[in-house]
């Protein structure tokens, strides 16, 4: 008997939307939300979810059992494409669904969640805006021209925009 469940994951690039598109697409075919890239369901304070967002088997198959819509969800993960993720796509019959947005217009977006979260960071006296875990924004970061910034987070975002791109590109052929 073949698993009729639906399996989707958005792989996206940081600011493309995937939030937005995620939700509607849970609330629309009914799917719970949830997260592969651990075998926790919560990001911990030990670290656990802050590396590159490869997929878990065991995230994965807790997942399905969790469920509430018989083994069905959707997931959301900034992750690259790579063999052993195809390999678990097509394994594990996950409908991939992959989101690019314009580099320049991602970066913008970077630029504005940061200042926010910057602000809000100085406001409460941390001493650093942590990224994804071990990128940190300069403390001076909403003192740099608009130029400085988005300058960068070319050189810190934009080539990892550029392999997001490049590597999906490279093996949509074997999905």
């Amino acid at each position: 008997k073949r698993d009729q469940s639906k399996k989707i994951v958005v792989f996206c690039q940081p600011k493309s939307g995937s939030t937005f598109l995620t939700n509607i697409i849970a609330k629309t075919l009914n799917l719970d939300i949830q997260n592969l890239t651990t075998f926790s369901y919560r990001p911990t304070n030990f670290g656990i979810n802050n590396r590159e967002q490869e997929l878990c088997e065991l995230s994965f198959l807790k997942s399905v059992f969790r469920s509430s819509n018989n083994g069905g969800f959707i997931a959301q993960h900034h992750t690259k494409a790579n063999s052993y993720l195809v390999n678990q796509i097509n394994y594990f019959n996950i409908k991939p669904i992959i989101l690019t947005r314009n580099i320049f217009d991602s970066l913008v977006s970077n630029d504005d969640f940061i200042v926010k979260n910057h602000l809000h960071a100085k406001e409460n006296n941390y001493p650093n805006f942590l990224i994804n875990g071990n990128e940190v924004v300069p403390q001076n970061y909403i003192e740099l021209s608009s130029e400085k910034r988005l300058d960068f987070l070319a050189k810190s975002y934009g080539i990892w925009y550029v392999q997001f791109y490049l590597y999906w590109k490279r093996y949509l052929k074997y999905l």
